[in-house]
Order: C-alpha cells, then sequence, then structure tokens
C-alpha cells in the first residue's frame, strides 16, 4: 500500500489521537486536546521535525518525531533523540528514513531512543541495525509508611515554590551530572519534566540540606494520576553521598505517596547504578520491566528502505 511521508499538520490532530491512542499503553491514551498540547500548542514543538506516513485514506499508520535539544547535544555529541510509533513496519521504514534524512542535514550523526525491552518495537529496530548502549530498570511497589533515617547534621523539608524552584532544578542537575546521557536541563526542560501539571501537589518535593543550610539532596514524589506516582530526580550532591541521605529522600517520598493514597509507585534506575538499586531493593522495589536506549548511525538509517 502507497503511503505519503509528510510533517504533522494541525487538521492531523483528529487522526493523529485516534493513531497515538492505537500504539500507545492504555493508561497514556490522549484526547484531541492532549494532543494540541504535545504539539502545536508546545512552544519546543516544531512539526518540521515530526514526520508522519499517511495512507490513501487519510489514515496515519507511523510517526517518528526528532528531538533536537541543543544542551543535549553539547553534552553528548552530535545526537538527536527520536520517538517512534508505528502500526505498519512499511510505513515506519519511510518515517525513518524521512527522519534521517532531516537529521543528516542538520549534522546529526546518530539517533537514539527509548524502547521497553520485550516489546516488539524493539524488534524492529534491532533488524534496522539500533545497537543497545544502555540498560534501565523501572520497578515498582506499593507505597506504605517508611521510618525515615535522616543522618545526623542533615535535615529534609518540602521545597518552597515557586521561589526555589531554581534551586530544586539546580540540586537535581548537579546530583546527576557525569551519569549516562546526563545535560543541563534548562527551565522550560525542567518545566516540562517536574511543573505540569501546574496545579499538581507538589509537598512531596524534598530537598535535604546539611547543618548549614546548604543544599545537599533531592527527589521529586510526582503524582501521575490518582493511582500512581513517579519518584523522580532522586539524587544526592557528590560530596553528601554513602551517608543514607539517599535512602531517607526515598523513604519520605514514599510517605508522602502512602499519605495521599497512591497504590503504585514507579522510578526509573540506570542498570550499572548499583549502589541505587541497592536502596531501591532494600525499601522494597521489584522489578517491572527492563528499558532499552538504543542507538543508530544516522547514515546506515538513511537505507533502510534499501533505496
Amino acid at each position: 500500500m502507497p503511503y505519503l511521508v509528510r510533517n504533522l499538520r494541525e487538521s492531523d490532530i483528529g487522526a493523529y489521537t485516534e493513531f497515538y491512542n492505537a500504539t500507545t499503553e492504555p493508561d497514556r491514551r490522549i484526547d484531541e486536546d492532549k494532543a494540541l498540547k504535545m504539539t502545536f500548542l508546545d512552544p519546543s514543538y516544531s512539526p518540521e521535525r515530526h514526520f508522519i506516513a499517511v495512507d490513501e485514506k487519510g489514515r496515519i499508520e507511523a510517526d517518528c518525531r526528532a528531538d533536537m535539544n541543543r544542551n543535549y547535544m553539547e553534552a553528548n555529541g552530535p545526537v538527536s533523540g527520536i520517538v517512534l510509533h508505528y502500526r505498519k513496519k512499511e510505513a515506519a521504514d519511510l518515517v525513518l528514513e524521512a527522519a534521517a534524512e532531516y537529521l543528516e542535514a542538520q549534522g546529526i550523526e546518530r539517533a537514539t531512543t527509548w524502547v521497553q525491552e520485550k516489546s516488539p518495537v524493539r524488534e524492529y529496530l534491532k533488524e534496522r541495525g539500533f545497537r543497545i548502549v544502555r540498560r534501565f530498570l523501572v520497578m515498582s511497589r506499593k507505597p506504605e509508611r517508611t521510618e525515615v533515617h535522616i543522618p545526623e547534621g542533615y535535615s529534609l523539608r518540602a521545597a518552597r515554590f515557586p521561589e526555589e524552584e531554581r534551586t530544586f532544578m539546580d540540586l537535581i542537575n548537579s546530583s546527576f551530572r557525569g551519569h549516562f546521557g546526563w545535560y543541563e536541563m534548562d527551565e522550560s526542560d525542567f518545566r516540562r519534566r517536574y511543573m505540569l501539571p501546574e496545579e499538581m501537589d507538589r509537598s512531596g518535593f524534598y530537598m535535604a540540606f546539611n547543618r548549614d543550610g546548604e543544599p545537599a539532596g533531592v527527589v521529586a514524589s510526582y503524582i501521575k494520576n490518582e493511582r500512581t506516582g513517579d519518584m523522580r530526580g532522586l539524587g544526592v550532591l557528590p560530596e553528601h553521598r554513602n551517608k543514607g541521605l539517599g535512602r531517607a529522600l526515598a523513604a519520605a517520598s514514599l510517605n508522602f505517596f502512602a499519605e495521599k493514597g497512591i497504590e503504585k509507585v514507579t522510578l526509573g534506575v540506570d542498570s550499572r547504578n548499583l549502589h541505587a538499586l541497592a536502596i531501591y531493593e532494600e525499601l522494597g522495589f521489584g522489578e517491572d520491566y527492563g528499558v532499552l536506549v538504543v542507538e543508530a548511525n544516522v547514515e546506515s538509517m538513511l537505507r533502510i528502505t534499501g533505496k
């Protein structure tokens, strides 16, 4: 079946919403208003980086969206993130090539994406030359009251927004500096990951301080919906590590979720971060599934369809 490959248009939102919901997990489904907020109403969105394959009936069968994050590229080289969804492999091949042509014109050498370890998408990308560069674990548990052992000389409290928003962001940036794929979040990145929706309860966004009142660690207890939460950005500055501060922040986050009636808390962790894994396992987190970071050279992506 022939496909037309082009950029997404605002008039495609209805078809795009249907396509997105058909190719993602049930708990991530969206309506047209949400689709607009994810695309044309998002100041960081550029339709020139978003490619779709449309059949003769106007049905979207694949899309590929490239992320040209300049901060990420400055820290990790000429590499772009991509997000791929598809219903038909033939359509996926076409949007991948279209994205590769765009990236090549921008001087980008590599493309990377996240994929669940046992997903059919993983096999599709493997067949097309994407190689594994890192494995992360998604872990979860039901939150219950947990004793918080705050190390001597430290204190812990909720961050005060908006006045401490920049401090909170800087703590996350500094705590993760040097980790795999790290780059300096700017205010736009931070707000997208941590501050939306604006009305969310952030009383579980904690900061730790030393006895001099200097910030030492951070965790964001992010409420995804009335049943699930996500422990994000748990980090401790290098000079304050190996004292039990990370465990204290994680325990405080679990208590916050338990008090809010959250049924399941998730987190993501690099499989090579053995220290963090030990803390999470001690706190009762178990592995749900693995997520792979896979990568391909843009040059090889240009030859996917064998043209």
